[in-house]
């Protein structure tokens, strides 16, 4: 099986914790709540009118029981009934007008949180993306943010006034009578036991439940993504198997902190309960003794009770504040996450391209100890076409992100026009450049609101005109709503080629001097191809187009091609000058030449490319021919897996387009990428003749035409050309000792 090197993964280093314990949660909070003083200063307000409540209404019943009821006093009692009516009335306007202020006041840190680390995505250059799942950064904005939610605007609230609760009532008693209060002070640390000894674990059931919900929601992210590839091959109960599984250790780790949250609450609950009957037989024994009167202890009892609510609910709320020290943690390493390119203070607008591009001993790398670029010199003359072909892994789509910006060299400079782009606003380079990707990108929008992406403030006549030059106008009234038409998710509404051209029209209706093109035909059909590469040559006239593809037969045409391999150009020229220097862009025309598609999808294969594989070479042009004629036509749809590892190998395949992924699962269990295929790639022969099963699995990363020739043949030929046999013993042996 040919190979091509992908550039090593690059490790994340765990870091230390930001937030270790639950006065860093605090101060998190103060953080973000600081913009909001004056609210906060209200909440604390009516926070302190609820706790006075707890505090002066047993005091009621203290003197209700010592001056009333001995006396007879009536009008002391109606006295006194009035003065409670009022309290309540104004503590409950209170607790009311605080429920609004803290709805207000959490609702608006989390939507200072979400707009933040919207922006810090947006701001994070394409390193960091290429080290997280996207599933994992979804789940900061839904799961943490909901345990935000419930720690800021529940259970803080609720846990400062317990804790004042708690604090009041205690001093209250201690004002009636001093050994009551120390006897609580002696006993009350036993509802802080749960929280001792519970807490922790629960933290890391917290956390493990993070981790299995970031999991799940991967799960269902590329399921609905994928859906039309799992329809079209049955996969849905493959797909139910694995999202079931994923389900299954969100529920068992939810199970464990459900528990250990329970257990907190029970804990709470008895060992309150505990103070509460040790400290009214306490009281009872000063009253029998004459040692407390008898208002005085039905007073330190209703306190008693307010502390022993206060507790228990403070604890099992807490248990609630402390779950979300984990996702503030995560949100906070997000926010915190280091902007690797960004505009400097003074840098200045830049001027239009007028002369070149150049990369000036540029090396990059997401990790300095993995170089994908290494000392990179070549120039980009303005208005002129120029192509960047080499092997996947080699570093091509790396070098229009650093033209773009979208990162910065480790060392060297990128200039246009001699202006280092360190130096200038990112905003006046990307504002020069179109842009086309190998994946679409299309909203669930109308057509013309999908090409005003391009220029915000395009007018209909110029949406109309940048479809004109994509090609894609005529197709476009023929929809049931012309440009109004709403394309659906990710343009489903569209073919492969017509959400490409609504792409390139998105490009075009900026006016670009500059034309970025990253592999924008790989995902479509031979055809359709065809007809793209022609309206991008049209539209290439007066700009500087840079294609980045892996297809020569695309490049013909430009004015330049550069060749790279392992990070570094080896080749420069036009496409007659390079395949006169017999060199490397050579030998990939030759790997990729000599198959055809027609129409209907059906490949074929000219009996002299067969030379080109090593088991073939040396066979007469007659077996060449008869062999070329048992090759079948096999199609992938993109993330379709067509062999996995571990499969029987019964075929050998040659990719005629497009490009496969190989995966080998790791120690762990996860897949991991290894290797890629394309154009020309052959694999499959060893499995065949030592009937060995796969030893990897491929995945089509786009839509994949492959030649197969099934192990029947392919015993024939054994059996019946001595050369042949020989051809594989030694390809076996090569293979065995690279």
């Amino acid at each position: 099986m040919q190979t091509e090197n992908t550039p090593a993964f690059v490790p994340i280093v765990p870091q230390a914790p930001f937030l270790t314990g639950s006065m860093d949660l605090l101060l998190w909070f103060y953080a973000r709540l600081r913009p909001y003083r004056l609210e906060c200063l209200g909440i604390s307000v009516a926070i302190l009118l609820q706790v006075a409540l707890y505090v002066l209404y047993p005091l009621g019943f203290q003197v209700i029981f010592d001056k009333v009821i001995p006396y007879r006093n009536v009008t002391l009692l109606s006295k006194i009934m009035w003065e409670l009516a009022g309290l309540f009335l104004v503590c409950g306007a209170a607790a009311v007008f605080q429920g609004f202020l803290v709805a207000r006041v959490g609702s608006a840190v989390l939507r200072d949180l979400r707009l933040a680390m919207f922006d810090q995505l947006n701001r994070l250059s394409s390193g960091f993306f290429m080290k997280v799942d996207s599933a994992d950064l979804l789940s900061r904005f839904s799961f943490e943010i909901a345990s935000i939610e419930l720690a800021l605007i529940r259970a803080l609230p609720i846990i400062l006034e317990c804790s004042l609760v708690v604090i009041a009532c205690l001093g209250t008693i201690c004002i009636i009578d001093w050994r009551i209060s120390l006897v609580a002070l002696i006993l009350l640390p036993l509802g802080l036991i749960s929280a001792k000894w519970i807490g922790p674990r629960a933290d890391v059931f917290a956390s493990e439940r993070s981790f299995h919900e970031s999991r799940m929601l991967g799960v269902l992210q590329e399921s609905l993504l994928l859906r039309p590839i799992l329809r079209a091959f049955g996969l849905e109960e493959e797909r139910r198997r694995i999202f079931a599984a994923r389900n299954e250790e969100v529920a068992q780790s939810s199970t464990k902190l459900g528990f250990a949250g329970s257990l907190m609450g029970v804990a709470s609950l008895y060992s309150t309960n505990i103070l509460l009957i040790t400290i009214v037989g306490a009281g009872a024994a000063l009253v029998v003794e004459g040692n407390l009167s008898l208002g005085a202890f039905f007073g330190s009892f209703a306190l008693l009770m307010s502390v022993a609510a206060a507790a228990s609910t403070g604890a099992s709320w807490f248990a609630l504040f402390k779950a979300a020290l984990t996702k503030a943690e995560r949100i906070e390493r997000l926010l915190a996450e280091k902007i690797t390119v960004a505009d400097l203070r003074n840098a200045q607008p830049l001027a239009p391209l007028q002369e070149s591009i150049r990369f000036q001993n540029v090396t990059f790398g997401y990790s300095p100890i993995y170089p994908i670029l290494r000392t990179i010199h070549l120039t980009i003359p303005a208005a002129t076409s120029v192509a960047i072909v080499g092997a996947s892994g080699s570093g091509k789509s790396t070098l229009l992100n650093l033209v773009a910006r979208f990162s910065d060299p480790l060392d060297g400079v990128v200039t246009f026009d001699g202006h280092d782009l360190r130096t200038v606003l990112q905003a006046s380079v990307r504002s020069q450049i179109g842009m086309v990707m190998q994946s679409d990108y299309l909203f669930n929008t109308s057509i013309t609101e999908n090409i005003r992406l391009g220029k915000l403030d395009a007018t209909q006549d110029e949406v109309e005109r940048a479809a004109r030059m994509a090609e894609i106008h005529d197709d476009i009234l023929k929809l049931p709503h012309g440009y109004n038409t709403v394309i659906g998710e990710q343009g489903g509404v569209l073919s492969g080629g017509q959400r490409q051209r609504i792409s390139i029209a998105r490009a075009i209706v900026r006016n670009p001097r500059l034309l970025l093109l990253d592999e924008p035909t790989s995902a479509l059909d031979p055809g359709t191809e065809s007809s793209i590469n022609a309206s991008i040559h049209h539209l290439a006239a007066g700009r500087t187009v840079v294609m980045v593809t892996h297809r020569l037969s695309s490049v013909q045409l430009f004015n330049k091609i550069i060749v790279l391999q392992e990070g570094q150009v080896v080749e420069e020229g036009t496409h007659a000058e390079l395949l006169a220097r017999d060199g490397t862009y050579a030998n990939l025309w030759k790997k990729q030449s000599g198959f055809s598609i027609n129409d209907l999808g059906f490949a074929k294969v000219e009996p002299e490319r067969l030379l080109a594989v090593p088991i073939f070479a040396g066979l007469s042009r007659e077996v060449l021919k008869a062999l070329a004629g048992r090759f079948v036509t096999e199609s992938f749809e993109p993330g379709f897996i067509p062999i996995r590892e571990g499969d029987p190998g019964d075929r050998f395949y040659i990719v005629v387009r497009g490009r496969l992924e190989g995966l080998k699962q790791s120690q762990d269990g996860k897949r991991q990428k290894t290797f890629v295929l394309q154009d020309g790639d052959h694999f499959g022969e060893i499995a065949l003749v030592e009937d060995i099963p796969r030893t990897a699995t491929l995945r089509a990363q786009t839509k994949t035409y492959c030649l197969s020739l099934g192990r029947e043949h392919f015993s024939e030929l054994v059996s019946d050309q001595p050369i042949f046999r020989d051809a594989i013993q030694k390809s076996i042996a090569e293979r065995s000792t690279a």
